[in-house]
């Protein structure tokens, strides 16, 4: 009987050694893919599905240019995360040969301290920044035009901006700043590029409107919850390019779908995040300088 009883304890010990053993392999495997999992997946989050989402160009500039089209406001940001304000007031189609400021994507095309307009008698823009053709901003010799700014749209197309501010602007950006207009929320946002990965695959961008398709698809599939297929292709803008003949659209954030689709895996991977458990799959990677400026 003692003899069963020590063969029982024996043969207990050993399954209770390999349990135990198991269990810290189990855990280590999950600890590794999760570490392989927080690596890949942006802003190391287990609720990726669920963020919002926005198709994003990374800029190699050192800083990069917004107008809030609804708010009336420029805001200069640069990498050294300060931001500069300005108060604007943006193109009207109320005006008799006026037009709403375009929105989009661009870069600085031009910069003239004075330019001169023939379309419009020979008006003054004083501190000429350039970045839509014909659009830009600038400030005027008079100065009714500054009780208008940061309220309301006044111009005939281009961004007004007091003649200090403007001197300002002028100072900070160079040919190729990246200039994001909006109204409401975009789709398509900008961002530093301040880190490179293998897993990525970088598209250049460049003024060629062979990319037209591929800037469109991508809001698509921002749209039609598809945005995972572009999650390896990354966008990027050099800070000398000058774009003239791409424009670049921005979308709506609206129409973005709330849950976006994992497209092609070959595996899906299972991991614990503290009381829930979620399923995780991993996508395959691939103006000139002439005088005819509206004011």
């Amino acid at each position: 009987m003692k003899d069963k009883i020590y063969i029982l304890s024996i043969i207990f010990f050993i399954c209770t050694i390999v349990l135990i053993s198991a269990n810290f392999e189990f855990n280590d495997s999950r600890l590794l893919l999760s570490k392989r999992i927080d690596f890949l997946m942006p802003e190391n989050s287990f609720d990726f599905q669920y963020l919002s989402r926005r198709d994003t160009i990374f800029i190699k500039s050192d800083s990069y240019i917004s107008i809030s089209l609804k708010e009336q406001i420029t805001r200069l940001y640069r990498m050294n995360d300060s931001t500069l304000t300005f108060h604007i007031s943006s193109g009207t189609d109320l005006l008799d040969k006026g037009m709403k400021t375009t929105t989009g994507i661009f870069t600085v095309q031009s910069k003239l301290r004075l330019g001169i307009s023939k379309q419009f008698n020979n008006a003054e823009l004083i501190n000429w920044i350039g970045f839509n053709g014909n659009i830009g901003f600038h400030g005027l010799s008079t100065s009714g035009y500054y009780n208008h700014l940061g309220k309301r749209p006044s111009s005939h197309g281009c961004v007004r901006i007091s003649r200090e501010d403007g001197d300002s602007l002028y100072k900070y950006v160079k040919l190729g700043t990246p200039v994001i207009v909006y109204d409401d929320e975009p789709a398509r946002i900008l961002s530093f590029l301040n880190h490179t990965d293998k897993y990525f695959n970088y598209i250049d961008i460049n003024d060629n409107t062979n990319l037209n398709k591929l800037l469109k698809n991508r809001i698509n599939n921002l749209y039609s919850g598809l945005a995972n297929k572009d999650f390896y292709d990354k966008l990027i803008l050099d800070n000398n390019i000058i774009l003239k003949k791409l424009k670049i659209p921005i979308g709506d954030a609206t129409k973005i779908a709330s849950k976006q689709k994992f497209i092609g895996l070959t595996k899906n991977f299972e991991i614990a995040n503290s009381d829930k458990t979620n399923f995780y799959s991993f996508p395959n990677t691939s103006v000139s300088d002439d005088d005819n400026s509206i004011e």
